[in-house]
């Protein structure tokens, strides 16, 4: 600071806060030389540095979008705490945190890039005003307080010992690049981290939370454990990825098969569908997929497409085949003209294994009940979230002027955002040889939302007076009449599909002796496309 009497400039000390923000101290510099024009101000900015042990750890330092309280604002008060957004109202006011000025209608952070605007709330300030813009000390201490706690919560997730989930797939299947993963590891940055924190902490900062106007989602956490073992894949990726893609380009697309594992995966992740709907829907509804590839937006006004649910199925089958199936024919989304028209480029992850690096970068897999459970909870927010986009698609069609275009769509009105949920946060640690995942208990289908219009349309489906596309496969609305066949019928279907000429897998390609510690239920994540026959009793897959 000592750097701002060599320019010239008053630091304005007599009104510093604590907890302030480098915003903020950047405004009160302002404030304290009106007579200094901008361009002399700002190289003053570079030695001005916050207050607040957050805005210390974190380095927020940019001032280009900042979230502020009004009535902090008319005070010089801006703590870092307010630009994250696990705050949605200000702690000590009660207002909600803006990006703009209520006054003037312009960003806060405009007096640092423009001429500084006479707006008392956002850019200058009375003189007579600047003598009671002290706050109280106990709004202070209950600040400092939060300020700290967040700051120790960010630094206490040690990168060693909370680990990014890997998918295995990404190693030895080639079609992994159309998939997105979801979930992430709670961060200072994400709208659930305060309530996901208070909740580890097992609500012993609630009360004191609430009383700071923090938002808390009212659910509880779940741990879940798993033993850790050494896991390598037998092909190198490298390796898989030149003699994988010259085989498929000489002997075509080809199907994999399922293993029991699979199936039996898939067919109780359908029946945690078909038990949501049962809670939440009054009639029964048979989930139904029928080719959408060619609806257009208009065909969805006029009431020519499925109804939200089994839109969303018919993109959950899509996307369970391209991964699991092992075949082309399933397509990504961008096959689709509804996903162009919602600019929806990437299927959300369904990962069937997966595993973490150590500090030494050797690969670890959990065990086969810990991927199942990841399984089935990816494969229901997958259908959570096309049941998002097909309600957004079916509100955003009804406007007239949505309509087929050619070349592309526009990307500020039809592009669709994935919204951030609780269920996205999935904590993952690795300690002592264990993998230990905190979560929240609730399901990812229980966060959803409908609108009228959505249910309105699942009752016309349900009285079949509305979609009149080809029937691809259908599920019965019942889940204890879902069985194995069922699922099987799916792979069968998609195997005439996709058989147009044969397909041979000879005995040259036999699998390699697998790593000891591998994963038993791991098809082609440890052994790529060779592990064909040795699933299958040792017999030759022939497609006719």
């Amino acid at each position: 600071m000592s750097g701002l009497y060599d320019l010239g400039l008053n630091k304005g000390l007599a009104w510093a806060h604590p907890l302030e923000s480098h915003y903020a101290a950047m405004r009160r510099l302002i404030v304290a030389n009106p007579a200094v024009g901008l361009a002399n101000l700002k190289s003053g900015f570079e030695w001005v540095h916050p207050n607040d042990h957050l805005g210390r750890v974190l380095g927020f330092a940019n001032p280009s979008s900042v979230r502020q309280c009004p009535l902090c604002a008319w005070h010089l008060f801006h703590p870092t705490l307010y630009q994250l957004a696990a705050l949605d109202v200000c702690p000590l006011h009660g207002l909600r945190l803006t990006e703009v000025c209520p006054d003037c209608n312009l960003p806060w952070a405009r007096p640092f890039s423009k001429l500084r605007p006479v707006c008392q709330t956002c850019g200058s300030v009375p003189w007579e005003r600047l003598s009671r813009i002290r706050l109280k000390s106990q709004q202070y201490r209950e600040l400092a307080w939060l300020d700290r706690w967040l700051a120790d919560c960010h630094q206490a997730q040690d990168p060693e010992q909370y680990p990014t989930i890997h998918d295995t797939q990404r190693l030895t299947h080639r079609r992994s690049d159309r998939e997105k993963p979801r979930f992430y590891q709670p961060d200072i940055t994400t709208p659930h981290f305060i309530s996901f924190e208070a909740h580890r902490h097992y609500g012993q900062f609630h009360s004191r939370l609430k009383r700071l106007n923090v938002r808390l989602d009212h659910f509880q956490l779940r741990r879940r454990k798993a033993s850790l073992t050494q896991w390598a894949p037998s092909v190198h990726p490298s390796h898989f990825q030149t003699e994988g893609r010259a085989r498929a380009m000489s002997i075509g697309p080809g199907l994999i098969t399922p293993n029991t594992e699979m199936v039996t995966r898939i067919t109780l992740a359908i029946r945690r569908i078909l038990r949501w709907q049962q809670r939440f829907f009054a009639c029964p509804h048979a989930l139904q997929w029928r080719d959408q590839r060619s609806v257009r937006p208009e065909h969805v006004r006029e009431g020519g497409a499925p109804c939200v649910l089994c839109m969303a199925f018919g993109l959950w089958c899509r996307a369970i085949l391209l991964k699991h199936g092992g075949t082309l024919s399933a397509g990504g989304p961008d096959d689709q003209e509804l996903c162009r028209f919602t600019f929806y480029d990437h299927y959300p992850n369904i990962p069937e294994g997966i595993y973490v690096k150590d500090k030494h970068g050797q690969r670890l897999r959990p065990s086969p009940e810990f991927e199942r459970w990841f399984f089935l909870r990816t494969a229901e927010y997958a259908f959570a979230e096309f049941v998002r986009l097909a309600t957004w698609i079916h509100q955003r069609t009804n406007h007239p002027e949505v309509r087929f275009k050619q070349t592309v769509y526009s990307l500020t009105k039809d592009q669709f955002s994935v919204p951030d949920a609780p269920s996205r946060i999935i904590d993952i640690s690795q300690r002592d040889g264990e993998m230990i995942a905190h979560y929240w208990r609730t399901s990812p289908l229980d966060e959803l939302v409908l609108p009228q219009e959505a249910l309105e349309t699942i009752h016309g489906c349900h009285r079949q007076t509305t979609c009149q596309l080809p029937e691809i496969w259908n599920l019965p609305p019942k889940p204890c009449d879902l069985t194995h066949a069922d699922v099987l019928a799916l792979f069968e279907l998609e195997l005439r599909k996709s058989a147009k000429r044969q397909f041979l897998y000879s005995r040259a390609l036999q699998p390699r002796q697998t790593v000891s510690g591998c994963n038993p239920f791991d098809q082609r994540a440890v052994i790529g496309k060779q592990d064909i026959s040795k699933h299958l009793g040792g017999t030759l897959i022939k497609v006719t």
